[in-house]
């Protein structure tokens, strides 16, 4: 099965650091944006990373992107610490595409970014 086309995109933190990210749009809820986020050592590039993508997409639009560090994103790594940073750069992206509901999901170091950005 094809994995649903995504969308390359640079964003910036608020502390200037480039991210890269991808826009997969719906193929469900149009209203609806889920900002992916991979575990440490992760890319959105990784094949599980893409497939979780294309089944999230049946649900909203999908924002996924690496973390400071990795893949092709600037920075280092701080581990979670200022990856929230980046996890914030995805959501607002994520409204500016004009959805309307984001949600933040992510596994293992995206997990706890994703927890410490929703409190």
């Amino acid at each position: 099965m094809p994995l649903a086309p995504s969308f390359a995109v640079m964003l910036r933190t608020e502390d200037n650091v480039r991210i890269d990210a991808a826009h997969t749009p719906s193929r469900g809820a149009a209203d609806l944006g889920i900002v992916l986020a991979h575990g440490f050592t992760g890319s959105l590039r990784e094949r599980p990373t893409r497939r979780i993508t294309h089944v999230l997409s049946g649900f909203g639009g999908v924002v996924s992107f690496d973390f400071r560090g990795h893949g092709r994103s600037g920075g280092e790594s701080t581990v979670g610490d200022l990856e929230i940073l980046d996890m914030d750069a995805a959501v607002r992206h994520a409204r500016a595409l004009g959805y309307a509901r984001v949600a933040v999901v992510g596994f293992s170091m995206g997990g706890a970014v994703a927890v410490r950005y929703a409190g």
